[in-house]
Order: C-alpha cells, then structure tokens, then sequence
C-alpha cells in the first residue's frame, strides 16, 4: 500500500501549521482513496459532504487524537 498520496489527490496543499497530517491513500479497483488516519484509541470516523475535505475536520483531529482513532475519508 502506497501511503504518499499522488500529486493529483490534493492539488492544493495547506500550511503544515494549519493541516499537520500525511494523508494516506488506499487503492481499490484501480482508484486510490484518500484518507487520514490520526491517534490510537477507541475510534471516530469522521463524514465530511462535498465539495470539501479532511481539512474541514483538521481541528476535531486535533482536540481528539492524543484518546481517539481518528478517521476521515476523503
């Protein structure tokens, strides 16, 4: 499993101060999907709608992750 994701996922790419995760990819079916995955700890999956991103949650991630798995597909 590649964990970098391709340049094509996030063609804008926010401050570290701001998004300080790595988001992952998972590939199925040809397709990769892209998700973070932050903490340990009983976990919390995070839905965001479109037309936005785990960057909408990046303060949730934050306050949760040092208790919470916390998971937020792209």
């Amino acid at each position: 499993m590649n964990d970098s994701p391709p340049s094509s996922v996030h063609p804008f790419t926010p401050s570290p101060a701001l998004f300080p995760f790595q988001p992952r990819t998972f590939p199925h079916r040809g397709l990769r999907q892209s998700y973070l995955d932050e903490g340990e700890g009983e976990p919390v999956v995070m839905l965001h709608g479109n037309p936005t991103w785990s960057f909408y949650y990046r303060n949730v991630v934050l306050a949760l992750r040092d208790r919470h798995r916390c998971i937020v597909p792209d």
